[in-house]
C-alpha cells in the first residue's frame, strides 16, 4: 500500500512539442473550436535511466507517373522536324496515333495510318507521341511544339 501511494504523489513530468511561431490564432462556431499556428516545431531529444528519445515527424509522400510507358524505346523510324511549328513528317506511315499533354490529356487521335501530321493548331508546349508501325511496333517519341 506505502509503495502504491508514494507512486501517486510522486512528481511527475510531462513533456509537450514546443514551437516557434510567425502566427497563429484561435477559430470558433457554434458546431466546435481549433486552435492553429504557423512555425516551426522544435524537438528536444530526452534520455533518461532507461533509454532515449528522439521526437520526430512522419511525412506521407505520394509519388505517380505522368509517362505513359515506363521505358521510352528508341526505334528505326524518323520523325522530323523537332522542335516544329506545325508539320510533323515520319520517315514511314504510322497508324493509332495520339498525341498527349503534359497533363495526361489525348489532344490528338488518329487510327488512319499517316505520314505526315498537321499540329499547327496545338500551343506551344511539350507532348508525347505514341503510334503503331507497320510491323506493330509502338513507339514513343517527346515532340517540342514552337
Amino acid at each position: 500500500m506505502k509503495i502504491l501511494l508514494s507512486l501517486l504523489l510522486a512528481p511527475t513530468v510531462f513533456f509537450a512539442q514546443q514551437s516557434i511561431n510567425a502566427t497563429g490564432g484561435n477559430a470558433s462556431s457554434s458546431t466546435g473550436s481549433f486552435s492553429y499556428s504557423v512555425g516551426q516545431m522544435v524537438y528536444i531529444p530526452f534520455s533518461g535511466t532507461n533509454g532515449f528519445v528522439n521526437p520526430g515527424v512522419q511525412y506521407n509522400f505520394n509519388s505517380s507517373s505522368l509517362l505513359v510507358e515506363d521505358e521510352i524505346k528508341s526505334s528505326s523510324i524518323l520523325i522530323y522536324p523537332n522542335p516544329t511549328k506545325d508539320v510533323l513528317n515520319f520517315s514511314e506511315e504510322v497508324s493509332d496515333i495520339k498525341i498527349i499533354d503534359v497533363s495526361g490529356k489525348i489532344v490528338l487521335n488518329y487510327s488512319s495510318a499517316k505520314k505526315i501530321l498537321n499540329l499547327a493548331f496545338l500551343p506551344n508546349g511539350i507532348f508525347l507521341l505514341t503510334a503503331k508501325t507497320k510491323r506493330g511496333e509502338k513507339i514513343t517519341h517527346k515532340i517540342i511544339k514552337e
